[in-house]
């Protein structure tokens, strides 16, 4: 009987290791996954990259350079809203930027909303602000980011300088 209850135990331990080892594995396959996924890049959309100037907690400035992939934004990582809105900004299409708001681009400072204004600014084309879907008051902020000089915004100790590119012959 004793050999039985034995038999017993040592296959319920087996079988709690196996069902941990499993859990534990399917957990590190997630974060992976999590790692490697694009973000913030929807099917079909055209990017362009940018560059801008950040300073943290009063520094001198920074120069950046965003290419395609947007992992230089991870530079802004201690502003989520910040981060977000750099990668943000390599979408060429006002509709796919205002769609990473979920509803909220009229009623809140999204990313969004912060990208929106960034591209307008870099291209200095209120039409873009237009063609986003913002509506009155933040409509009229954005055609004000998007005029000439830079623009300035501060988050969390960074402060973002988006300048201008100049206009093509």
């Amino acid at each position: 009987m004793l050999g039985s209850f034995t038999k017993t135990y040592v296959a319920t331990l087996l079988l709690l290791a196996f069902v941990a080892l499993v859990i534990v594995l399917v957990s590190l396959g997630r974060s992976i996954w999590a790692q490697i996924q694009p973000e913030f890049r929807p099917i079909g959309a055209t990017l362009d990259s940018y560059s801008l100037e950040y300073t943290v907690l009063g520094g001198g400035p920074i120069h950046l350079e965003i290419d395609l992939d947007g992992r230089a934004c991870e530079a802004l990582r201690a502003s989520e809203r910040l981060r977000v809105a750099c990668i943000l900004t390599l979408n060429e299409n006002p509709r796919i930027i205002a769609g990473e708001a979920f509803g909220r681009l009229n009623t809140e400072d999204t990313p969004s909303f912060e990208a929106i204004k960034w591209r307008a600014h870099l291209e200095s084309d209120p039409s873009f602000c237009n063609d986003s879907g913002l509506l009155a008051p933040r409509l009229d902020e954005c055609r004000v980011a998007a005029g000439n000089g830079d623009y300035e915004v501060e988050d969390s100790g960074i402060s973002v300088v988006i300048t201008a590119r100049p206009s093509a012959p």
